[in-house]
Order: C-alpha cells, then sequence, then structure tokens
C-alpha cells in the first residue's frame, strides 16, 4: 500500500469512526434533559455551569481539533485528553472542571449501549 492509499485510508477510517459514535448525535446548546443528567452525578451543577462547560468545548477544544464527537470515546480517554489539553488552552482547575462535567455528561447521555 502506498503512502496516499494509506492516508487516504486512515481518514476514512478516522471519519467512519466518529460517524458510527453515535448516530444521530449533533452538538447543540445544552438541553434541560442533558443538564438533568448532569445534576445526578454532581449536584451543584447550574444552567450557567453547564452551559459553560458547553462554552468552553465549542470554542477552546473544537477550534482546533473540530467537533471528535464526544460519545466516541471513553470517559477514561477524554479524561486524558481534557488534563493533557486544559494547560494548552489556558483553561483554570474551575474550566477544566467545568469542561469535564459537560463532556462526561454528553459521553454518558449519547452512547450507544
Amino acid at each position: 500500500m502506498n503512502k496516499f492509499s494509506f492516508f487516504a485510508f486512515a481518514l476514512f477510517a478516522n471519519f467512519t469512526f466518529y460517524q458510527c459514535s453515535a448516530p444521530g448525535f449533533v452538538l447543540s446548546s445544552p438541553k434541560d434533559n442533558e443538564l438533568a443528567a448532569a445534576q445526578k452525578r454532581w449536584p451543584d451543577v447550574t444552567k450557567e455551569s453547564f452551559t459553560q462547560g458547553y462554552t468552553i468545548y465549542t470554542t477552546k477544544c473544537t477550534k482546533c481539533h473540530g467537533d471528535k464527537g464526544i460519545p466516541g470515546k471513553s470517559e477514561a480517554d477524554w479524561g486524558k485528553y481534557i488534563g493533557y489539553m486544559a494547560p494548552k488552552a489556558n483553561l483554570t482547575a474551575a474550566e477544566t472542571e467545568t469542561l469535564t462535567r459537560y463532556v462526561y455528561t454528553i459521553r454518558e447521555m449519547y452512547t450507544k449501549k
């Protein structure tokens, strides 16, 4: 397999993985049922903080990486990615926690079970 074919295959496989990770999932502004799910796990989550998590994801994370499909990765993987990237994105500890809660909630709600 030449380099171009390999690259094309890798790109196709990557795209397919993300697209198939959560059929019908479209990232949109936070919904009440998503907020309620976050509050089950973290009772101190407010609509404002949950919306801030969405805003951080859609402005800081997707700015460089695009929407990689939150449901397509495990919670452990997201924890590693967020832990690694938060300092690079200049997130405070509070912003990192807010982002983590948002991503974990969305991932849990929309991961195919």
